[in-house]
């Protein structure tokens, strides 16, 4: 019996049915389909979503800044550098585990849907992505995953505890309007 390639439908523009065959992909191709099909979406808010980005990574990077106190990094220099530098690490791939950027996106299309775009939307939104991160960590550990958007999990990279605290400072980040305010570059 011969085997049959598994593929996915697309829906065609102005919602007519796809003709057998040709408005088929395979299904290994959907992500990118996927992809271009969100770009097309967010293009209205792509500037408010490009600024949630700048506040997202703005605030996860920072976040492990605000961990260590000038006063503890001049007692204990070695081992709290190190803890530093753990933070920095495992933010940065936090950062590389970039996902669709969906909620912030029907966030930003309902606040400028209801009048209630402006600069708090971004800073919402960013919010919100930080939010759901922390949640993927935190389930990736629950459930043993071993990986993550085609990568290594921040439990599996970095251990159970190490994972904790990350979803964790992400959890307590949340709060990128204070930081954005006095930090945040002008072009956010």
């Amino acid at each position: 019996m011969r085997e049959r390639k598994r593929t996915v439908s697309l829906a065609r523009p102005g919602g007519s049915t796809p003709r057998a065959g040709r408005d088929r992909l395979p299904a290994e191709a959907l992500p990118e389909a996927s992809q271009a099909t969100f770009e097309r979406l967010v293009q209205p808010i792509r500037d408010e979503l490009d600024k949630a980005k700048r506040v997202y990574e703005h605030s996860l990077l920072s976040a492990g800044r605000a961990l260590v106190s000038e006063e503890t990094l001049t007692r204990q220099q070695s081992r709290e550098e190190r803890r530093r530098d753990l933070i920095a690490e495992m933010a940065d791939y936090v950062l590389q585990l970039e996902g669709k950027w969906l909620r912030p996106a029907l966030l930003l299309f309902a606040a400028e849907q209801f009048g209630k775009s402006g600069a708090n939307a971004p800073v919402i939104a960013a919010a919100m992505e930080l939010i759901h991160n922390a949640t993927l960590i935190h389930d990736d550990l629950i459930d043993e995953a071993e990986t993550r958007r085609g990568r290594q999990t921040v439990w599996r990279r970095w251990g159970a505890s190490a994972s904790v605290l990350m979803g964790c400072l992400l959890y307590t980040s949340p709060s990128p309007r204070d930081r954005t305010r006095s930090r945040m570059p002008s072009s956010a």
